[in-house]
């Protein structure tokens, strides 16, 4: 998959279908351009194709769809069913028709077809695979089967170019079509105690069509995995009960039901998935050179893991109430509705996957909140990974609050931004999106997201009684995803305990299921993502009443009884408790080398390596700046992890308690805590999940540098996400220029809240008297030399301030012997505020300028109380 871009213009007939889509995506990555034939507009279209809305039926509208492609996809096709389709030949024959002559009209000369496996017929006497040289024989009554069929006949006599393709039934996490849903209900219904089946994943024919469109051999194919499973052996796969009614009984019923006309390919059907046709698959692997990146069973078992958020009985599903709405990534819109749109930043401030312009009317911008999480410039696989995680978190607030359609469309495709390769929230949008929610107005929303003060003598708003209502439809529907969140999260805990229990030598993988790997372990992270940020914002929507109805104070002490006792932080201060008090271990480690430390001490000290070495196989996967997926993590360097340890040594300050004593105050507190907690545990599965796809994307990054494709491994990390699956011929030359490009935009200072146009101002001179003001976030005054830190590495003393930029992980040594912190970054709720709590330490957050105003040693004094940090006077 590193032979470089393929070229070429194909139309996909019912390309917004789950099969046809998965061509499409599969197309993009492979260089091609595509255009989409579908009925009605999709609702969320992908980036770069060019969509026709026209019938297959309008011959005028397939032949403008067609006009300048090269290849033909085509799906377009009336559904299998479990009843008679009468009328469908105008749709399957007539619309293959329409394609044949369009194709000609435009001297377009290549076709892929999807026909389907079952065109062989369900023949008891026949259990061995089918070969593509055999006779089709489907039941008379299954015209879905034998009009595919006679589409067959016709493109053969046509003379294109063609590739008819019959694959088995598709499973994969985004198909829902009906046979799929069958081992998606509640239980599954056995035609036959040997009944057998071969499933082929979404994914693997979305990739061979777009590779067969592009160019190869031509002639018929089968397309499946080579595994045949029976359905109860299914059945045990995805978790579900098996009834097996017997053959008798079956057939009986499946009379009885064929004697109303509507249901009379009922029999024939029954009789199809009893004897269901199997596929040989020599033609696919020694012809066309495919394999199969899924088997039978892991296809199955993706869907299903995919499909826990939905009820489906029969043909319909339905979303669970408590479950959040699946993922969805809308394209960002860079202009106003009329067209107009001005350029965001200078373009030397701009980089090659930035937004360039912006809607005049939106032109507020914000890095605070989100900094935290996606530090940047970050390397173009990671930040097209971020923007999909906050694109798809922005679509949840049409699923969480009735929103009009308009403000909708407007969160879902402005509300995030990339700028300088960093991650931004446009306020503009959030305070618009505030105004529709109960209970909160843009300066509350303002506040507790981004940490802008509020105005002095702010009041809440009393909500009207139309508002109220409001309040009460937003309940009933947010209210059951909300409390849901916690099996969610469990659920999404499971799956990624299992993604590394099951991890298979990555050496030993074939192309094909290292990619898939890839990208299971993306869409698993964009979702735990969804679960997470969501989480964030049911605990902004608590600390803001909170924050109201008893103070900042109140909200500004919350902590979580959780965090103490997870993994990371809980092991850490074990650990350095334990160095405290042993002056000879402490010296060990202190004047031992970096290179050397780790193997004195289990020589010398074997009882705490084994506690360390316990501890780091447990949090390896986290580090500073983790969702840098290019960053090192601590697995991979445990020196910074034993310096966690050393810098984590107490200094006998305790954390300060939340003093509110009502009922419901004590009930709003200990839910905020529980949230907080549940979103940090939430945080540490995301990156346990993204230490697998940092294993996989290193081994793929081997191999291009062994076939020449790149110059080093780490060069994966410059190449797009969709580059990545099948990197371009230039790709050496494009990383050359995003490398330097990253470099560029590191060495610039970017503004943190803005409105565009934004230019770079001259930096205004201090005095030493000036008083630099924050959000408050941990409580208590302190005194010591100020310490401007760039990286987590950079050299630190105990009791001196703590300067920077912003915090993650990687930085949670420094808590346990700085004197204070401050940040130019953050909120109530970010990790400086949090963890700073929780050791006790004065922290103002949110300053905006920090780093720029202050200088190392300077002598300063922070009040976590009152937000401010002020530089003292020792003339």
């Amino acid at each position: 998959m590193a032979g470089g871009e393929m070229s070429g213009r194909v139309l996909v007939t019912g390309g917004t279908g789950a099969t046809g889509a998965a061509t499409v995506k599969w197309l993009r990555r492979m260089g091609a351009d595509v255009v989409v034939l579908a009925r009605r507009p999709p609702a969320v279209p992908v980036v770069d194709a060019t969509y026709v809305v026209a019938d297959i039926q309008d011959s005028e509208g397939v032949s403008r769809a067609l006009a300048g492609c090269d290849a033909v996809a085509h799906f377009a096709w009336t559904p299998p069913a479990m009843w008679s389709a009468k009328g469908t030949e105008g749709i399957d024959i007539g619309g293959t028709t329409n394609v044949l002559r369009a194709m000609a009209d435009h001297d377009c000369r290549r076709m892929v077809f999807a026909s389907s496996l079952t065109v062989y017929g369900g023949r008891p006497d026949h259990p061995q695979p089918f070969t593509e040289d055999e006779t089709p024989q489907p039941a008379a009554s299954l015209s879905y089967e034998r009009n595919k069929v006679r589409a067959e006949e016709i493109i053969a006599e046509s003379g294109v170019a063609a590739v008819i393709v019959r694959p088995t039934v598709i499973v994969g996490r985004s198909a829902w079509s009906a046979r799929a849903n069958i081992f998606r209900q509640p239980v599954i219904v056995t035609p036959g105690r040997d009944a057998r089946m071969q499933l082929v994943h979404v994914d693997d024919v979305g990739r061979f069509i777009a590779s067969a469109a592009l160019g190869g051999p031509t002639g018929t194919v089968n397309l499946n995995a080579d595994d045949a499973l029976t359905f109860t052996e299914i059945a045990d796969i995805i978790g579900r009960r098996v009834v097996n009614p017997g053959k008798g009984f079956t057939r009986l019923l499946a009379s009885s039901i064929g004697r109303a006309e509507t249901y009379e390919s009922m029999p024939d059907v029954i009789e199809l998935l009893r004897h269901y046709p199997l596929g040989d698959t020599c033609n696919l692997r020694e012809t066309f050179g495919f394999t199969c990146a899924y088997s039978s069973a892991e296809a199955v078992a993706d869907m299903t893991d995919w499909s826990s958020t939905v009820w489906t009985v029969g043909a319909r599903s339905v979303r669970k109430p408590s479950r959040l709405a699946p993922t969805v990534v809308h394209p960002r819109q860079t202009s106003g509705s009329d067209g107009n749109a001005v350029r965001i930043v200078p373009p030397e401030y701009t980089g090659e996957f930035d937004n360039v312009t912006g809607d005049p009317a939106f032109p507020e911008w914000s890095a605070a909140n989100v900094a935290e999480a996606f530090p940047g410039p970050m390397t173009p696989f990671s930040l097209g990974l971020a923007t999909r995680v906050m694109f798809s978190a922005a679509s949840l607030f049409e699923q969480l609050f009735p929103l009009e359609p308009d403000l909708a469309t407007l969160v879902n495709t402005k509300k995030v931004g990339s700028i300088g390769h960093r991650i931004y929230n446009n306020v503009t949008v959030m305070k618009e999106l505030a105004k529709a929610i109960p209970g909160q107005t843009p300066e509350s929303f303002d506040h507790h997201i981004n940490g802008t003060p509020l105005p002095e003598g702010y009041r809440g708003v009393a909500m009207s009684a139309a508002e109220a209502l409001t309040g009460v439809r937003a309940a009933v529907k947010a209210g059951p995803q909300f409390a849901g969140l916690s099996s969610e999260l469990s659920e999404m805990e499971r799956r990624a305990l299992r993604l590394i229990a099951h991890r298979p030598d990555l050496r030993t993988l074939t192309d094909q299921k290292l990619l898939a790997r890839i990208e299971l372990a993306s869409d698993m992270m964009v979702r735990t993502w969804d679960i997470n940020l969501t989480e964030t914002f049911m605990v902004i929507l608590l600390t803001n009443v909170i924050a109201q109805r008893y103070g900042d104070d109140v909200a500004m002490n919350l902590r979580t009884e959780n965090l103490r006792s997870t993994t990371l932080l809980g092991g850490v201060l074990e650990l350095a408790e334990i160095v405290a008090a042993d002056d000879g271990l402490r010296r060990l480690i202190e004047d031992s080398p970096s290179e050397t430390v780790l193997d004195r001490l289990r020589g010398n000290a074997p009882a705490f390596a084994a506690k360390f070495d316990h501890l780091l196989a447990e949090c390896g996967h986290r580090g500073p700046g983790e969702t840098e997926l290019s960053n090192p993590v601590y697995i991979d360097a445990p020196e910074l992890f034993l310096r966690s340890v050393m810098g984590s040594i107490r200094t006998g300050r305790a954390a300060q308690g939340v003093s509110v004593q009502t009922p419901l105050g004590k009930v709003l507190v200990r839910l905020a805590g529980a949230a907080i907690g549940r979103r940090e545990r939430g945080r540490d599965v995301c990156m346990r999940i993204a230490y697998e796809l940092r294993l996989a994307l290193r081994e793929w990054g081997r191999r291009l540098v062994e076939r020449g494709t790149l110059e080093f491994a780490d060069d994966v990390h410059y190449l797009a996400v969709e580059e990545a699956y099948y990197p371009p011929a230039d790709s050496t030359d494009r990383v050359a220029r995003r490398r330097a490009e990253r470099k560029r935009l590191a060495e610039l200072e970017f503004p943190i809240h803005f409105r565009h146009p934004w230019r770079p101002a001259a930096q205004v001179a201090v005095d030493d008297e000036q008083v630099i003001s924050g959000l408050a976030v941990s409580p208590g005054v302190a005194r010591g030399r100020a310490r401007i830190m760039a990286e987590a590495d950079d050299d630190f003393e105990p009791g001196e301030v703590l300067v920077t930029n912003v915090t993650d992980t990687g930085w949670t040594p420094f808590f346990g012997c700085a004197a204070a912190v401050v940040t130019n970054i953050g909120d109530m709720l970010s990790h400086a505020a949090i963890v700073a709590r929780e050791f006790g330490v004065p922290a103002v957050v949110n300053t905006l300028i920090a780093t720029q105003r202050l200088k190392d040693g300077q002598l300063v004094e922070v009040d976590g109380t009152a937000g401010t940090v002020r530089i003292i006077d020792e003339s």
